[in-house]
């Protein structure tokens, strides 16, 4: 294996420090603070070599680098290309699911699971790659050899064929996406989340390619764990293949079959787990075994960080033993971490340090390496280790696990609980883990708050995590209750209802639970069929829906919501067992033919109608009588003969009456259900089963009359108490009597058709309840349940389906931000109706406690009895023999003996004489002054007991146990005491008031004493559950309460109370108060609570706006809020301020309202004053409220704050209202000025009240001396909200109240831009012109006459007449038809138009339609563009009828304007300038229109625009097939004026370019001709461009080499076809070529034309396009010579472009640019100079834009000239880009790709980034290439030249290595020789003469590679090499041609290098050969 390295001999390689590289950041925290201040100001030190043993754990100090923890694998912290152990979770068709460790998961695509797949995918069509994205020709070229191998997709072998559940693999990340944490949620996939985290996802690789990608033979070694697929099956074994090239695996047949215990035989492509156990590194064979047991661990240390691979096996030995896990080291120098879920144990104890030392061997395979983050993770686990079979889980998936225990807490991440169920006498067992967002459904920020160890909890099984051999649970309430959790609980038949979470044209996608979907199809959703989806099934809506049929193995569920299924009462067809003949049940149409009908049932159930069973009349058919979906009614004859598994049916409706008597109405239950109502009290019990899931019961109630129905009745509805349900729950048995409940719901299933309740609350209010919105009156209050709680308050629930909604303000009395924290579904709670709103069938509730009551006597009632009637179903199932006495012996208050077992500190456990199953606690302040020890006998008194675990409360205070009866010990009589232990009985009465001091604080009561007797004071009440007990009471403290229950055996004997109602209340406020000394303490100050209601005296201390500061006795402060100081609301407004009436130090009489609450609803220790003292001796009762003030009234208020929109006004300390900025004033100059008129303070009188919203505690009000009512004609002041182009502007009224201004209505004047100034936001004068229905339309308008706001609010004030322009008419208002007359020119705007006219809108509700004919005299080709929305027209009336119907005309001469515009009409002009042309005139123009038929040309420089048509015949000298190749809309011609018709209004226009001939054009763009010329090329199809762009893409390739034109290779495939085609179009006899355009290479150094520019200054100057004679001699020319004139062509081009924009008159300003554009619009050159002359100046974004127009200007045809501007845009962002370059550039470099040649912008990319020195975005660029380009010889040689030149020669030999693997072979030569000829130029000659070698002994009898060979070693100056070379060169045997030019060349060499004699030489050998072969 080689000798050891040290450290320094791997400094290079990437090596793991697990743990201990990746410091959490408290460590770095530790680390810093254990350093000195000085060393923070210190630079970073590089690492000192000696450090480095510090990393492979050489030094003597490394203890102090220990990491603290172990780190857990989370997603944020993966990597791309880490490495990871997995099980095989699930095998779907479409991709694998993979267990990760830590509980991740990933998923493996079917090409990404073995690299055998993957080509025959790629075979069968498969092109996709997630590495590489070729070309459209590269995937033809591939879709033609793939259909040569005949290989199809269904011939590939299948994920379920290829792995199984639990198999282990080697995997590699390949991606990691996501989205922020968020709450998590289950998955449902069987596996536990990560991180509590959604849409996120790893895909992974099991590529050994990819796998493998680091390993060669030289790093296998035996005992390596290697994975291996299957590549071909032999006679006795398997050949296998590791991704490793030149490797193969033999695996025998006895072996696998062995191991892997396997009776079939292996496929082609299977995944097998290997162990090296042999390695042949000569013939490169490897033989593997899975036999783990019989290789050792590897120990070896030649073993870099790439060659470790997950699962291997290794020796290891402990480092350091951490809090969580151990860190190990293994090979010599590698760590790695094992943390808690991989230790030896399966659930370590808490001294599972103990089992491991430093420096301790053991043995631990690799469970991942990250080698980004040099981190490896180890496993100890002996499932793990020793490669046994994953166990399965105990639990199955769903199950709910009642005896759950937590056995560690991790915070901040979730627990580990062990599950435990009993099975019979079989106890059964799985730890799993709970994350800790599936611990609550409420949010929990320490888990060590809520949770402790040992604690017994519920948990359901949620998932498995199958590598860490842990079970995934959650905790969460709704899980637990979840109905259907996985896909085997949606059972066929059922009735659910889920959310709609997807809307598709063929259906819904609907939620039933976090994890479950289902579809209903479109022809399920009614019963009637649709072609469509109605509107009403929205995203989010909630539907019920009946399960048709569940496939659990394909995660597919089909529902069905049409009425007649979901409301059936007739039985479930689901399987031939539930189909009894006679049986009738409903069904739906599947299937139509002539012989019968096919009904389906559930589960896939079917049945046939044959024709005699249809009842079909003499000449009906069965398509006649049904239709497909059609829901039907059938009787079941029995199964159907030609099929069993079929029902055979009968649809005729006579059958079903037969026996209709037989099956009592169908099935119909009406009849049980007669006499049952809501709020009906029945018996109740138990099913004949128990569920083992869900949340809901099914019992059975009996009727008054006896009858028994089916109800379901849920787990939270067992009791008025949760913990008490819960306990019920679990006692509960089969047929078990729950006593009396009442009818909640009528469901509509007709099997259980009721749903009840057994709270007690509900049932002994069950007379009172309502069932209906008219049984809730305003004021009530009514027992009642929550339905579900929301961010917008609490849904409470009665009877029915009757809820109500009290709002978050009205849930309790403190401030409440998260309504959930207070309540919970199904909570019993007391409801007060505030509001009733019958038209809107609302109810507004409220649950403060001070409003309902604060009296919990009946919840703690509930509890007890509950709990007691649990333990005693329990003692019934249990059969005791001997059970405790619970009644008499262990009685509350009872007297016990007994032994001391054992001392804590929290308290002593006792042994009773009484019972051994029983335990005795006594808390540590009951142990009194008894010194307690162990085995001590003692006395005690019962305070509390506990039947369901056995325990009881005990105290050894002598007075208490004095005072109770003294019950004996072992035979229950009484003891025979004196009278110092006879407890005194003392009588109660019910109501009474009694003084009691706190025994115990539990959760839901206390625990006192009351003069000896043991009581029970209800601590929380109904609506107040949310109290911290233990912060309010104390043991010791005083408390006064009321007896609300005497002793009774339901609630084991116990005495009940409730606290006081001033003492509920004080006691929420205060802490213990403790001893009575204490109390002393207090009483120097009074409370706040005595102080309400108080008159006293005070200081003001400072005067607010808003408030004086008071300052009271007793160190007491409070404040005077400006609506309590009394201050006048009438009389001058300055008088009615603080300031105005109080001064500091004044002294005051205030009265006391009470303690100023804080934002968040507690108290702010400040009291509330008032000055309005009307010798009351309390607060005033006049004070303002919400619920106290109603639309109409007026109230007073004080400005308390001022917004852009409202201003808020102070009415009370606690109440306040708004006022909207419209709301403020009528008048429009008020509302300008709204922020000016108000101050903070200032009083508001007699303000009207418009609105109150109870539910929002919202109030508002308005100054509007007329309020807020509308009248038409009435001036208001407006807004406007949105401007309308086509319609006018929406104006805003009021807060909620909207109008409407048509565009006629703006002003009295219509102009051409009626919007032109207005924007939103902008105040406006409104006049009410017309209310709609209701008041839901308003029309408005601003017209001056109505005294709207025309003018300055709206800035447009009129323009000054000019000298002899006449005044405009007012334009009429016109609101109907019967206002128009026939010829009556009128002015609109355009409201739509379309291809057959438009509508003009002319006022109000009056539009007149113009058809298409009537537009224009002229021709229309696009209306909608020439007529646009908004429009301002001028038309004539042409029809009224009286229907209403207006029809007009926008003909010209048709129109009779108005007197206002004094102008000549469009159409005259027209007229006036076509009577200015001559027949023969020259004249330019713009192309408008292209059509078949000819092109439509508008003309410049002639009035009134006018427009000439050029036909087909007169575009060219030749024939033309198609104008539009030759045309395109916006380019710029020169005609000549063929006819002019001024009658007719028509102009005929000629194009050819034989009229031009004798025409010399003396302007700047006179190259119209020249482009005709082009363009008719292009229309005979010239494919010059395509050598073009070839020129261009060879860019720097042509100057590797002088003769590289001889071999060279395009790339293109179509080249020489398009070679072809040009020389056939050139023999065509075409008269001229198109002048190509300026070629710029894709590596033109663009960064030195722009700093040549700034240097210059540039000059621009446009010369006309070379027009060259097609020549007789270019028949005969190759294509070769045409490529060689053409580029000569463009270097001429280029050279006169040069030329005049670097000459004496080259532009210098931003005219002479913007003149040379627009005449060289499609010019890149003249683009770049303008880009370059405004970056010389400093101005980049002025750059910018110049580059953005050039792309728009230039036609997308000319591929080459914006790919020139492209690059010259994307080297301006490389050196001006922001915010940074490289940011630039790759945004900029996306959009291009899209838009351009992508090969050649990469190239010129990576061309840019080098001659910019940026080597490593170069390099990034040239591979991006190469992956997506890899059939291009160009791109791959660009590469190697990048490499080449900066030295990296082995690197470039690498790239070519690989390029031949990619590129088609008869490329090879090209690349190979072209790589030699860079390393002779600019690399390592040695390596080009070894590349040239190696060729050469291939293709010996290639001349022109040994003539570029010898050039290049002649060019060395080598000549003894040359001459060697030369003479090897002249030794062959070829053809004598080929030797000629051989012999010629050597000749040469030394007529020029060497003498006479050597020349002499060359002739000689060369007569040899003459001889020899001729």
């Amino acid at each position: 294996m080689g000798a050891k390295r040290t450290a320094e001999d791997v400094e290079d390689e990437a090596f793991p420090r697990g743990a201990v590289e990746s410091k959490t950041p408290s460590d770095k925290q530790d680390k810093r603070a254990n350093s000195d201040g000085s060393a923070k100001k210190k630079k970073k030190k590089e690492r000192d070599p000696d450090d480095l043993n510090d990393l492979f754990g050489k030094s003597e100090g490394i203890e102090g680098k220990f990491p603290k923890y172990v780190e857990l694998l989370k997603h944020k912290t993966l990597s791309v290309g880490m490495k990871m152990w997995g099980a095989v979770l699930e095998v779907t068709a479409h991709d694998l699911v993979i267990s990760l460790p830590h509980g991740l998961r990933g998923f493996v695509t079917p090409k990404e699971s073995s690299d055998l797949v993957a080509e025959l995918l790629e075979a069968a069509g498969d092109v996709s790659d997630s590495d590489s994205d070729s070309d459209n020709e590269d995937a033809k070229g591939k879709g033609k050899t793939q259909a040569k191998k005949g290989i199809r997709a269904k011939d590939l072998p299948a994920l379920t064929d290829l792995f199984t559940i639990g198999q282990r693999v080697q995997c590699m990340i390949s991606s990691v996406t996501g989205a922020k944490k968020v709450k998590g949620k289950g998955e449902g996939k069987g596996e536990g989340k990560d991180e509590g985290t959604a849409n996120k996802r790893i895909d992974l690789t099991l590529r050994l390619s990819k796998l493998h990608k680091s390993l060669d033979m030289t790093s296998l070694r035996e005992g390596l764990n290697l994975p291996a697929y299957v590549r071909s099956v032999e006679d006795h074994g398997y050949i296998v293949s590791f991704g490793i090239p030149g490797t193969t695996g033999f695996l025998s047949t006895a072996d696998a079959a062995g191991a892997l215990k396997i009776a079939k035989k292996l496929q082609s492509g299977s995944t097998v787990d290997c162990t090296v156990s042999k390695v042949d590194k000569k013939k490169k064979v490897i033989t593997v075994t899975t036999n783990t047991k019989a290789v050792p661990a590897i120990e070896s240390d030649g073993i870099t960080l790439s060659n470790l691979t997950p699962g291997m096996l290794v020796s290891a030995k402990v480092r350091a033993v951490l809090p969580d896990g151990l860190l190990l080291t293994f090979l010599s120098y590698f760590t790695g971490t094992v943390d808690w879920f991989h230790l030896l144990e399966e659930l370590p104890t808490r001294e599972w340090s103990k089992a491991f030392s430093e420096n301790q061997r053991l043995q631990a395979r690799i469970l991942y390496v990250d080698a980004k983050l040099k981190r490896v993770g180890l496993t100890l686990k002996p499932q793990l280790v020793e490669c046994k079979k994953p166990v399965p889980a105990a639990f199955p998936m769903g199950q709910v696990v009642e005896e759950t225990t937590v056995y560690r807490i991790d915070p901040g991440v979730g627990m580990l609980v062990q599950m435990t169920s009993t099975v019979g006498k079989k106890s059964i067992s799985m730890p799993a883990y709970v994350h800790i967002s599936d611990a609550s459904d409420e949010r929990i920020e320490k888990l060590e708050k809520t949770f402790k160890p040992g604690q017994k909890v519920r948990a359901r099984v949620s998932g498995f995590r199958m590598v860490d051999a842990l079970g995934c649970a959650s905790l969460k309430t709704s899980v637990l209750e979840q109905e259907i959790f996985t896909y085997d609980d949606a059972k066929p038949g059922r009735v659910v209802r889920g959310t709609v979470v997807g809307v598709q044209d063929f259906g819904l996608f609907i939620k039933l639970s976090e994890t479950i979907k289902a579809l209903c199809p479109l022809s399920h959703l009614t019963d009637v069929s649709r072609s469509k989806i109605s509107t009403k099934f929205e995203v989010g809506s909630r539907i019920k829906v009946r399960i048709l049929e569940t496939v659990a193995a394909r995660k597919r569920i089909t529902v069905t919501h049409k009425k007649t299924l979901l409301t059936s009462k007739l039985p479930i067809v689901t399987c031939a067992a539930d189909a009894t003949p006679g049986m009738k049940a409903h069904g739906y149409v599947s299937g139509i033919e002539s012989y019968g009908v096919f009904v389906s049932f559930y589960n896939g159930m079917k049945g046939i109608a044959r024709l005699a069973d249809l009842g079909l009349a003499e000449d009906q058919t069965p398509t006649d009588a049904f239709e497909l979906h059609q829901v039907v009614k059938a009787k079941i004859i029995g199964p159907d003969s030609a099929k069993s598994s079929r029902l055979k049916l009968s649809l005729d409706a006579e059958s079903f009456t037969k026996t209709a008597g037989k099956d009592g109405d169908d099935g119909d239950v009406g009849g049980e259900l007669e006499g049952v109502e809501l709020g009906m009290v029945m018996p109740a019990r138990m099913g004949n089963t128990l569920p083992t899931l869900g949340a809901t019961l099914d019992v059975t109630v009996t009727t008054p009359e006896g009858k028994e129905i089916r109800a379901l009745l849920d787990v939270n509805h067992l009791s008025d108490h949760p913990v008490a349900a819960e306990v019920l729950r679990s006692a509960l048995v089969p047929k078990a009597d729950l006593g009396l409940v009442v009818v909640l719901e009528m469901r509509d299933n007709p099997s259980v058709p009721l749903r009840v309740s057994r709270k007690v609350s509900l049932v002994m209010a069950a007379g009172a309840t309502p069932k209906d919105l008219a049984g809730l009156k305003a004021g009530t209050t009514h027992a009642a349940h929550v339905a579900s709680v929301s961010d917008a308050g609490c849904f409470v629930r009665f009877l029915g389906r009757l809820t109500g909604l009290a709002p978050v303000p009205q849930l309790a009395d403190t401030f409440v931000t998260d309504p959930r924290q207070h309540f919970a579904v199904g909570q019993s709670v007391k409801a007060h109706v505030l509001d009733v709103d019958e038209a809107r069938s609302r109810a507004v509730l409220t649950l403060k406690a001070s409003v309902v009551g604060s009296d919990g006597a009946g919840l703690l009632r509930s509890l007890f009895a509950d709990t007691e009637r649990a333990a005693e179903l329990a003692a019934e199932a249990e059969a005791n023999p001997n059970p405790p006495d619970w009644r008499s012996t262990l009685a509350v208050g009872a007297v016990l003996e007994g032994t001391v077992h054992e001392v804590k500190e929290y308290g002593v456990l006792v042994n009773l004489d009484c019972h051994a199953d029983v335990v005795g606690f006594v808390a540590a302040h009951h142990t009194g002054d008894v010194e307690v020890k162990a085995g001590l006998k003692v006395r005690a008194r019962v305070l509390d007991a506990s039947k369901k675990d056995g325990i009881v409360d005990l105290t050894f205070r002598e007075d208490l146990v004095a005072a109770g009866e003294v019950v004996a010990a072992t035979d229950g009589k009484k003891s025979k005491k004196g009278k110092k232990e006879k407890a005194e009985k003392k009588s109660f009465e019910v109501a009474e008031t009694v003084e009691s001091k706190v025994l115990l604080v539990k959760e839901d009561y206390l625990v006192v004493d009351i003069a000896g007797a043991i009581g029970f004071v209800a601590s929380k009440s109904w609506n107040v559950r949310l109290l911290e007990v233990h912060q309010v009471y104390r043991p010791g403290q005083t408390v006064a309460a009321t007896v609300t229950a005497l002793p009774e055996s339901a609630t084991g004997g116990r005495l009940l109370l409730s606290p006081k109602a001033e003492e509920g209340e004080k006691s929420k406020k205060r802490k213990s108060e403790g001893s009575e000394a204490d109390k002393g303490k207090k009483k120097g100050r009074p409370s706040s609570e005595e102080l309400v209601g108080t008159i006293i005296k005070g200081t003001i201390t400072a005067v607010r706006p808003l408030q004086l500061e008071v300052k009271l006795a007793n160190r007491w402060r409070g404040r005077v809020h400006i609506t309590e100081a009394n201050l006048p609301m009438s009389g001058p407004k300055d008088k009615a301020s603080l300031a105005a009436n109080f001064k500091l130090d004044d002294e005051i009489e205030v009265e006391v309202l009470g303690v100023v609450k804080a934002g968040d609803g507690g108290d702010t220790g400040s009291l509330e004053l008032s000055l309005k003292i009307s010798g009351t001796t309390g607060p005033s009762s006049t004070r303002l409220t919400l619920e106290g003030i109603k639309p109409g009234d007026k109230v007073d208020g004080f400005v308390q704050q001022i917004g852009a929109d409202w201003l808020w006004l102070a009415l009370s300390p606690s109440l306040k209202a708004r006022i909207f900025l419209l709301d403020s004033s009528d008048d429009v100059s008020d509302v300008l000025k709204f922020t000016g008129r108000f101050s903070v303070g200032q009083r508001m009188s007699k303000c009207l009240v418009v609105a109150r919203d109870l539910s929002r505690r919202s109030l508002d009000l308005t100054l509007k001396k007329k309020g807020m009512e509308l009248k038409e004609g009435a001036l208001v002041p407006g807004r406007i909200a949105k401007l309308l182009p086509d319609a006018g502007l929406n104006v805003q009224l009021g807060s909620h109240t909207f109008g409407r201004v048509n565009l006629t209505d703006l002003r009295d004047h219509f102009v051409v831009d009626p919007l032109k100034g207005m924007s939103e936001g902008q105040l406006v004068k409104c006049c009410v012109v017309k209310l709609g229905d209701n008041g839901r339309r308003i029309d408005l308008s601003l017209r001056t006459s109505r005294g709207g706001c025309e003018g300055a609010l709206l800035h447009h004030a009129h323009k000054k007449k000019k000298e002899g322009e006449t005044e405009a008419e007012t334009c009429p208002e016109i609101t109907a038809p019967s206002q128009l007359t026939v010829g009556q020119s009128v002015t609109g705007y355009v409201k739509k138009t379309s291809s057959s006219g438009c509508f003009v809108n002319l006022g109000r509700g009056v539009d007149a339609l113009v058809r298409l004919g009537n537009l224009s005299t002229q021709f229309v080709a696009d209306p909608a563009a020439e007529f646009p929305s908004g429009m301002f027209v001028q038309c004539r009336i042409m029809k009224v009828e009286n229907s209403g119907r207006v029809e007009a005309t926008l003909k010209m001469d048709q129109v009779i304007m108005p007197a206002g515009f004094g102008k000549e009409v469009a159409e005259e002009k027209r007229l006036a300038g076509l009577k200015t042309l001559d027949v023969g005139m020259t004249v330019r123009g713009k192309v408008r229109k292209v059509e078949a038929f000819g092109v439509f040309v508008d003309l410049d420089d002639v009035p009134g625009n006018v427009t000439g048509m050029c036909h087909v015949s007169e575009l060219a000298d030749e024939f033309v097939k198609k104008p539009d190749s030759l045309f395109n809309v916006g380019d710029k011609v020169r005609a000549k004026v063929i006819r002019v018709n001024p009658e007719e209004g028509k102009l005929y226009l000629g194009l050819k370019p034989s009229y031009f001939k004798d025409e010399k054009d003396l302007e700047a763009d006179g190259s119209d001709d020249e482009e005709m010329e082009d363009k008719e090329e292009e229309a005979e199809g010239s494919d010059d461009e395509e050598e073009d762009s070839e020129a261009e893409e060879e860019g720097s390739e042509a100057d590797v080499d002088d003769d590289e034109d001889e071999d060279e290779d395009d790339d293109d495939s179509d080249g020489e076809e398009e070679e072809d085609e040009e020389e056939e179009h050139t023999k065509s006899g075409s008269a001229a070529i198109k002048a190509p355009t300026l070629a710029v290479d894709a590596d033109m150094d663009w960064g030195d034309e722009l700093k040549s520019v700034l240097k210059e200054g540039g000059a621009l100057g446009v010369d006309t396009a070379v027009k060259t004679e097609v020549e007789e001699a270019d028949e005969k020319k190759t294509k070769r010579d045409k490529k060689r004139a053409k580029a000569s062509k463009e270097e001429q081009i280029r050279a006169a472009e040069q030329a005049r924009l670097t000459g004496a008159s080259a532009p210098s300003s931003v005219d002479d640019f913007e003149k040379a554009a627009l005449s060289a619009s499609s010019s890149s050159f003249v683009w770049i100079k303008y880009i370059a002359w405004h970056v010389s100046n400093g101005e980049t974004e002025a750059a910018r834009k110049v580059a953005e127009r050039a792309l728009e200007t230039i036609h997308f045809r000319e591929e080459g000239e914006r790919f020139n501007v492209w690059m010259a845009y994307l080297n301006l962002e490389n050196m001006y880009g922001e915010p940074t370059p490289a940011e630039a550039v790759a945004k900029l470099f996306q959009k291009a790709s899209q838009m351009t040649d992508s090969k050649k912008l990469h190239l010129g990319v990576a061309g840019m980034y080098d001659r910019t020195d940026q080597a490593e975005p170069a390099e990034a660029m040239l591979k991006a290439a190469c992956r997506k380009f890899s059939m291009s010889a160009k791109v791959w040689l660009r590469h190697i030249e990048h490499l080449v030149k900066r030295g990296k020669g082995d690197a470039g030999k690498a790239v070519m290595d690989r390029a031949l693997q990619s590129l088609p072979r008869r490329k090879h030569i090209k690349v190979i020789s072209q790589t030699a000829l860079l390393e002779f130029r600019i690399g390592d000659a040695e390596r080009g003469r070894s590349i040239f070698e190696g060729i050469l002994q291939s293709y010996a009898k290639r001349v022109d590679l040994w003539n570029v060979y010898l050039d290049q070693e002649v060019k060395l100056g080598d000549l003894p090499r040359a001459r060697a070379l030369f003479e090897r060169a002249t030794a062959l045997t070829l053809p004598a041609r080929r030797m000629k030019s051989l012999f010629k060349k050597y000749l040469e060499f030394e007529a020029e290098h060497g003498d006479e004699e050597h020349e002499e030489h060359v002739k000689a050998k060369a007569m040899e050969f003459a001889e020899a072969n001729l």
